[in-house]
């Protein structure tokens, strides 16, 4: 088998979560082709095709970012690529974070990162029919880690296969009361 693979680092959401995904396709999706509920994902960074896994694995377990909420509150249609899209208003900064390191990690195994702005969302279907963005009873969905998948083009369901998975930790802060003996 090929080292070569089609990479990407992303989010899975939790099962309840998921399911509210679901029933947002089942409520938006007029036509096209809704992705498998086990293929709802948020991608962060698309690294393509690669044979530099163990490159990016050895460098995405090196972070220490701490979890976060991301709210899932629009539904929106990409003309160009014609999906469907679940989407957040608001781009937490602890995200930004992630997508950050993200980025800078993989540019160390010749990896390019896009310079288009990051917009978070969850595809819900492919050749869709257009709707206007708009808002949409939130989703809170609590990250508490991240993965890097390979996508299986054409090969069943479900078509992105988690290679690795790290927990997002908190990271003690030193209270400035709480000083060790010694720090001054």
């Amino acid at each position: 088998m090929s080292r070569v693979k089609r990479l990407f680092f992303g989010l899975l959401p939790p099962a309840e979560v998921r399911q509210q995904l679901v029933a947002l396709q089942q409520q938006w999706v007029r036509r096209g082709t809704r992705h498998h509920p086990r293929d709802l994902h948020m991608t962060l960074v698309f690294i393509g095709m690669s044979e530099r896994q163990e490159c990016l694995e050895t460098f995405a377990s090196q972070l220490r970012l701490p979890p976060f909420e991301l709210v899932i509150d629009t539904i929106d249609y990409w003309r160009r690529p014609k999906v469907l899209l679940a989407g957040s208003s608001q781009v937490p900064e602890p995200l930004e974070r992630l997508v950050a390191a993200l980025n800078a990690g993989a540019d160390d195994c010749e990896f390019k990162p896009e310079s288009r702005e990051y917009r978070p969302h969850v595809t819900l279907s492919r050749r869709s029919a257009p709707v206007g963005k708009q808002a949409v009873e939130p989703i809170v969905w609590p990250v508490d880690s991240f993965r890097l998948f390979w996508s299986r083009d054409g090969i069943g369901t479900p078509r992105y296969q988690t290679l690795a998975t790290w927990k997002l930790v908190d990271i003690p802060v030193p209270d400035a009361d709480h000083r060790q003996p010694g720090s001054g």
